[in-house]
C-alpha cells in the first residue's frame, strides 16, 4: 500500500514537474514573441516619425518643382499649349479640329505633343494634393485628357482611310495586296488591304518584320482591310482598338 503511495506521488510530481517546464516554455515563447512585436511596433513609430518629418519637405519640393515645370514651359516659348490653361487648350484643340487631310506620317508627328500634354495632365491630377485641386479644376483637366484622346483617335481614323484611299498605289508587287508601315518612337502603323481578293491567299506576314495575321476563308474574298497599331509598353495611346478589320460592302 505504502508502495503504490509512493509511485502515485512520484508520478504525480514528475506530471506536474512536465507541466511546470511546459508553462516555463510556452511562457519564454510568449515573451519572445511580445519583445518582438514591441520592437517591430518601436521600428514603425520610428518610421512613421521620419515620414511625417520628411511629408512637409516633400510637399514643398512637389510644389516647387510645378512652379519649376510651369515657369519652364513659359521661357521654352515652343507654341505648346499650358495644359493647365483652359483657354490654351481649347484654342489647340480647335484648331487640330479644323486641319483636314493630314497624313499618318503628320497625325503621328502631332501624337508626340498630344501624347505629352495627356502624360502632364495625368501627373498633375496624381500628384498634386487634393486641397490644392478643386472640383471644377479636377474635370477641366479630365476634360482635356478626353478631347485630346478622342480627337487623337478621330485623327488616326480619317488618316487611315486617306492611306486606304490609295491602296492600289502601295500595293505589294508579288502578293497584289496593299501593305504599309509607318512607324515612329510612339506608334507602329500596319496596314494591309485585300485588292485581289485570292481565297488561296489568307495568312498576311508584312515584309521584314514578323508581324502576320491570318484571316478567315470567308473574307479572303471580301473587300476588307486590317490597321495594327503597337505601341510600346511604356506608352499610352488612345486610340483602341488596337486591331480593326474594315469590310467595304460596296463594288
Amino acid at each position: 500500500m505504502v508502495s503504490q503511495e509512493k509511485e502515485a506521488r512520484l508520478k504525480y510530481e514528475k506530471e506536474e514537474q512536465e507541466r511546470l517546464e511546459k508553462q516555463r516554455i510556452e511562457r519564454e515563447k510568449w515573451n519572445l514573441l511580445e519583445k518582438k512585436d514591441l520592437e517591430r511596433r518601436s521600428e514603425e513609430l520610428e518610421e512613421l516619425a521620419l515620414l511625417e518629418c520628411c511629408f512637409p519637405e516633400a510637399e514643398k519640393q512637389k510644389r516647387e518643382m510645378r512652379v519649376l515645370a510651369q515657369w519652364k514651359h513659359y521661357t521654352e516659348c515652343d507654341g505648346s499649349p499650358d495644359p493647365r490653361i483652359a483657354q490654351e487648350m481649347n484654342t489647340f484643340i480647335s484648331l487640330w479640329e479644323e486641319e483636314k487631310n493630314e497624313t499618318f506620317e503628320q497625325v503621328m508627328e502631332k501624337s508626340k505633343l498630344v501624347l505629352s500634354l495627356i502624360e502632364k495632365l495625368k501627373l498633375i491630377l496624381l500628384e498634386t494634393p487634393s486641397c490644392d485641386l478643386d472640383k471644377s479644376t479636377v474635370l477641366q483637366y479630365q476634360g482635356s485628357i478626353l478631347r485630346l484622346q478622342e480627337l487623337l483617335s478621330l485623327k488616326v481614323n480619317v488618316a487611315t482611310e486617306l492611306l486606304l484611299r490609295q491602296a492600289s498605289n502601295l500595293a505589294d508587287l508579288d502578293t497584289g495586296n496593299m501593305e504599309k508601315i509607318i512607324k515612329d518612337e510612339n506608334v507602329t502603323l500596319y496596314v494591309w488591304a485585300n485588292l485581289k481578293k485570292n481565297p488561296r491567299y489568307r495568312t498576311v506576314k508584312f515584309s521584314q518584320t514578323q508581324v502576320g495575321f491570318e484571316i478567315p476563308r470567308i473574307l479572303a474574298t471580301s473587300n476588307v482591310a486590317l490597321r495594327l497599331l503597337h505601341t510600346p509598353m511604356t506608352t499610352s495611346h488612345p486610340c483602341s482598338p488596337l486591331l480593326s478589320l474594315r469590310k467595304n460592302t460596296g463594288p
